[in-house]
């Protein structure tokens, strides 16, 4: 179902906004499309591309959002 929504939206230019926490819809999906949005303790929302992070250290993007070293 996720693929075929993906291709979809390839397809026609269309859009699809997914919000998930589960790990294997973020390595699907993160690394090329994902934008990850964070909270700082100021209140403030921060918006960063996924894909400069999920270069990190050979993990899995989830693995490096699960542990937090997204910096």
């Amino acid at each position: 179902m996720l693929m075929a929504l993906c291709d979809a939206c390839d397809d026609a230019k269309h859009q699809a906004v997914i919000c998930s926490h589960h790990p294997e819809l973020i390595d699907y999906l993160g690394g090329e499309k994902g934008l990850l949005l964070e909270r700082t303790e100021g209140g403030a929302t921060r918006v960063r591309d996924a894909s400069a992070i999920a270069a990190k250290n050979g993990l899995r993007l989830s693995e490096l959002i699960a542990r937090r070293w997204t910096n």
